[in-house]
């Protein structure tokens, strides 16, 4: 690793949580910067919201609701590579935030395929099979563009999100998410942005802490969609930094 980095110019990194983790392990070179990542440089689509939404909704038929949550999810076989127990808590903690939200916020339930993964379609209809109430759970299936996702989690009232750019996505097109971290990218990224209080780690998830999270989440949207957008316009501007970073030592480079 160190050989490797003894031939990098520089390093751009995402989050701060990336630079404590140089920092303890010695690296102090080449110069480091901190932006943000990649994907807030999307400008949000142009679209119809209500129309799309109104689509939507029809896939619910007569059982529509007032609040339209999005989710996301992992694969089975990247969490029982980790633990088995692990991913029965997962499924367990989905299952019962999705019964307890159906009923408490009278909400229709998107699964929206972020990975298009055979092992993430089967973990969303293995959840699907456990929930009560089906008939409000909806999964689109289809292999779509990012500015399509885009657009689906534009329409949602909140989001649910295990993929850390579906939360981005939600994040960008200001639908406040619960991210639910497996690995420390979702906490440095959600820090960034003062959104610590809406991270739920995977390691220690419990249907309890999930559902409260969503209930209050829901509870406080106002406000955290208010403070949301002035964040996101932030981290817009630190990503295309890292563009701007890479020119200047382009031509500086190119000068000497």
């Amino acid at each position: 690793c160190r050989f490797i980095l003894n031939r990098v110019d520089i390093i751009i990194l995402r989050e701060e949580i990336s630079r404590r983790y140089l920092k303890e392990a010695g690296i102090n070179r080449p110069r480091v910067f901190v932006t943000a990542d990649a994907t807030f440089s999307i400008e949000p689509p142009h679209y119809n919201k209500d129309l799309i939404r109104q689509k939507l909704l029809k896939a619910f038929q007569d059982e529509v609701g007032d609040v339209m949550i999005g989710i996301t999810v992992l694969g089975g076989y990247f969490l029982n590579r980790k633990r088995h127990d692990l991913l029965k808590r997962y499924v367990r903690s989905l299952v019962s935030c999705i019964d307890s939200i159906v009923n408490e916020l009278n909400a229709n339930i998107i699964f929206v395929p972020q990975v298009v993964a055979r092992s993430e379609i089967t973990m969303m209809h293995m959840i699907k099979r456990l929930i009560e109430n089906k008939k409000r759970v909806f999964i689109i299936n289809e292999d779509l563009s990012p500015e399509d996702v885009m657009k689906i989690i534009g329409c949602m009232d909140i989001f649910i999100g295990t993929r850390m750019h579906s939360n981005i996505f939600a994040l960008i097109m200001n639908v406040p998410p619960v991210a639910i971290a497996y690995e420390h990218k979702t906490y440095g990224i959600m820090e960034m942005l003062g959104l610590e209080n809406w991270i739920l780690d995977i390691n220690n998830i419990n249907e309890r802490e999930l559902i409260s999270k969503v209930r209050n989440l829901h509870k406080s949207l106002f406000e955290i969609k208010k403070n949301m957008l002035e964040a996101v316009y932030w981290a817009r501007a630190k990503s295309l930094s890292s563009a701007k970073i890479v020119r200047a030592f382009c031509e500086a480079s190119l000068k000497n």
